[in-house]
């Protein structure tokens, strides 16, 4: 069988020409045919990774637009992700207190100094004082558990993230310098960056904010802040110092990376980079690192473990944590923590990985959660520090952002410092994917990398990139772009954003609006994305427990610049079922700031992003001595389904 979806070749007929469409085509003996230009071999005896599964993010934002649903439109969209009429997701991420899809700034325990975490209190943003264990994402998390379960029998596996810690558990005394037009943090400084004195603390003024537009801040409550001060020792402000000069090196080197042009020494930014201080104006839940002290850093651990029983004790099972969301990739626009590599090593092995271990055996905990280009400088090194450390038992995988691929644009690459006139941050790294794998696997073969946030229409206010853009095909290849290259480098799955937003990509208290795959129109309505289609062809047939399996390109005879990644557009399973899953591609990245800038241009050399227009593309792919062909039309996306038994 073969399922395609194709969009029409006019950027003034953004509809879509097939949505899933299906065919049955036989398997021949006869080998590939004549006129196929793409021929694929694959290895089914040679396996890969095993999938985790594929899903999205259950966050605030999330769950007011679902609880604005009407009842019936609730069980459908439940059922499109989760259901027996879905796309067989079977993952998810929550955010740990607020983040900045979330109508205002709260965390489970803004009592200072409470580190017994009496006052721990689980609660949501849908008001400013709501009662104790109020959390309306567990409801949506519940709904969407028990419709997978009915589906296919599978459990839900979702996973905490948190953006910021309780306030009093922050240290605010770092400092940050402009290296290279990229701000760079360090702790251990001898004043705080600034007076904690404001927080977005009224959901309600949260909800009619634009595009850019942070919500209002408030006075914020004195009783938030920490009254005993983080010890830091002499080794931590060395360590601090360390990293920094790391940092410098990393944005010097990867200027030369790769061929590419590189920045002019002499060169000044054209603006200079706002530092997270400066733009967090007061609000501390946007800024400050993890704490060195061992009592401050023992609190934030158990905070973890509480939030996990209390998720439990509400009949919603965690599966697993990623130790912070973008520990180094930090704004001051919304909840934040920075951490070095060095402090997460010591978080991981001395607090995290002990406390969960003692008190939620079973729970997977996963380092980084930060973008492919810091791969190699932080979570590497957290794997090394780990493992001098003789804890590398506290890690079960390297969870990682999509955002340096500029929405697919520098998809497979090693980290670069892209072009002498292009001011920005280090661009790739999906192509460190793999090493981290294999440093990954010596510590233990059932340890993966799972990617674990994406979204389209990030750039935050750079017109005409950012936010929903209904029906644009080009945001649904982005993702579909991304989601093989990284199966292709060994993900056990892929972790979407937000399940769902409104019309605007919100809410979100920072006015950072974004597409999602649904789109919701009010109680009455909700609209699907090419996103959404484009996930499915990979998550609605490669279940949990599918196998990748090896594939080369035997024949690839197509007349166009790049060819080379053209005939790597695939990604091959086999699953539970004893089937073999292919997914192929037939498409160029039209979507973000590369695209625009580079239009006319041979793309080859600046990224993975595209490799000419080819209409009409014959395939064949042979297992064993069966082959299956078909035709790849220009921007299509095919998942081809075939029985294992047929590669004997």
């Amino acid at each position: 069988m073969i399922i395609t979806s194709q969009a029409e070749d006019d950027a003034s007929k953004p509809h879509m020409l097939k949505v899933m469409d299906s065919e049955v085509v036989s398997l021949s003996s006869g080998g590939a045919p004549g006129d196929a230009l793409w021929q694929m071999t694959l290895e089914p005896s040679n396996t890969l990774q095993q999938i985790i599964g594929f899903g999205g993010a259950f966050t605030d934002a999330v769950a007011y637009n679902y609880e604005i649903l009407n009842e019936d439109l609730q069980a459908v969209f439940i059922d499109q992700y989760f259901g027996k009429g879905g796309i067989g997701y079977s993952t998810g991420r929550v955010p740990m207190n607020s983040a900045d899809f979330s109508r205002m700034d709260y965390t489970l325990d803004n009592i200072s100094d409470d580190f017994d975490l009496e006052h721990f209190c689980l609660r949501d943003d849908s008001a400013v004082d709501v009662p104790c264990g109020t959390d309306y994402k567990i409801s949506v998390i519940k709904a969407a558990a028990a419709a997978a379960k009915e589906a296919s029998g599978v459990t839900l596996q979702v996973f905490a993230s948190a953006w910021t810690a309780p306030l009093w558990l922050k240290d605010q005394k770092f400092e940050c310098d402009n290296v290279d037009c990229v701000s760079v943090c360090k702790n251990g400084s001898s004043a705080p960056a600034f007076t904690c004195s404001k927080a977005v603390l009224d959901p309600k003024a949260c909800e009619i904010n634009s595009q850019g537009e942070p919500c209002p801040q408030a006075d914020l409550p004195q009783s938030f802040l920490q009254t005993e001060a983080p010890s830091v020792s002499q080794m931590q402000q060395a360590s601090a110092l360390k990293d920094q000069e790391a940092l410098k090196d990393r944005a010097k080197a990867r200027a030369g990376v790769k061929g590419v042009s590189t920045m002019d020494e002499s060169a000044k930014c054209k603006d200079t980079p706002a530092k997270p201080p400066d733009n967090a104006k007061g609000n501390c839940f946007n800024t400050g690192f993890l704490p060195g002290g061992e009592k401050l850093q023992a609190t934030w651990a158990k905070l973890f473990s509480k939030f996990i029983a209390a998720y439990k004790e509400q009949g919603a099972d965690l599966w697993g944590v990623t130790v912070q969301n973008e520990p180094l990739t930090q704004t001051g626009l919304w909840q934040s923590l920075f951490q070095s590599p060095q402090l997460q090593a010591q978080f991981v092995a001395k607090h995290l990985g002990p406390t969960l271990h003692t008190d939620h055996p079973g729970i997977k905990i996963m380092i980084h959660d930060d973008q492919t280009s810091y791969l190699d400088t932080f979570a590497k090194v957290v794997l090394e520090e780990l493992k001098e450390m003789g804890a590398e038992k506290y890690v079960d995988g390297v969870a990682y952002h999509w955002y340096t691929s500029l929405e697919g644009s520098y998809e497979d690459d090693k980290p670069i410092a892209p072009f002498k006139a292009f001011d920005a941050n280090v661009v790739g790294g999906g192509g460190l994917v793999p090493d981290i794998l294999s440093l990954l696997q010596s510590m233990g073969p059932d340890k993966f990398v799972l990617p674990s946030e994406a979204c389209n229409g990030y750039v935050l206010g750079q017109p005409p990139w950012v936010g929903p853009m209904l029906g644009l095909w080009g945001y649904g290849y982005a993702y579909s772009h991304d989601i093989l290259w990284q199966l292709r480098n060994g993900a056990s799955g892929w972790t979407d954003w937000n399940l769902m937003l409104n019309m605007n990509g919100g809410p979100n208290l920072a006015g950072n609006f974004v597409d999602a795959p649904i789109l919701a129109a009010g109680a009455d309505m909700f609209y699907q994305s090419p996103v959404f289609f484009h996930l499915a062809h990979f998550s609605k047939y490669i279940p949990r427990g599918s196998v990748g399996i090896g594939g080369t390109t035997k024949k690839c005879s197509l007349d166009c610049s790049g060819c080379d990644i053209y005939c790597n557009q695939y990604v091959a399973f086999k699953t539970p079922s004893k089937q073999i899953v292919v997914v192929i591609t037939n498409d160029e990245i039209t979507v973000g700031p590369v695209p625009e800038l580079f239009a006319d241009m041979n793309a080859k050399g600046y990224g993975s992003f595209a490799a000419g227009h080819v209409k009409y593309i014959p395939w064949a792919i042979t297992c064993g001595s069966k082959t299956i062909s078909g035709t790849a039309e220009w921007k299509s996306i095919q998942t081809v389904i075939f029985n294992e038994v047929d590669c004997a």
